[in-house]
């Protein structure tokens, strides 16, 4: 499974150009697929430059080590013969989408681990609520 995963406001509190604080339970789950070799992870973000510098040191410093960062695997780009602007993904994981291709991850995750189902629905349906409430809260 490949994840794209967003950075200000989903891997952190949106601080930007700082970064706010970490999303523990994300960034646990994200470290639990990598080290069981169950998720290939794409860093997918706005940031460029010394930003972008930045929140990959953030990120390796709480033991998250992307295997690519604002482009695709290189077994997709030899895949498909280049690299295009949309990184190829099978989850995409960002604050501004509410749709986190939950059915996918809960049949992917069925077949395989259930351990690692229990994570992800607990870490989902958290968020999930939490983003309603916030953005509830922008409504009133």
């Amino acid at each position: 499974m490949i994840i794209a995963v967003d950075f200000d406001g989903t891997l952190c509190e949106n601080k930007y150009p700082s970064a706010g604080e970490p999303n523990t339970p994300l960034l646990d789950a994200l470290r639990s697929l990598k080290k069981d070799d169950k998720a290939e992870i794409i860093l997918w973000t706005c940031r460029t430059g010394k930003e972008l510098d930045f929140a990959v040191e953030w990120c390796k410093n709480r033991g998250l080590i992307f295997d690519a960062v604002n482009e695709n695997l290189p077994r997709i780009i030899e895949q498909f013969g280049g690299d295009n602007r949309k990184v190829f993904a099978h989850v995409y994981i960002d604050d501004a989408c509410m749709d986190f291709s939950y059915e996918y991850i809960q049949n992917y995750i069925d077949d395989r681990d259930p351990g690692l189902k229990r994570l992800f629905h607990a870490y989902l349906s958290e968020y999930i609520s939490s983003t309603i409430r916030s953005r509830a809260d922008v409504l009133q």
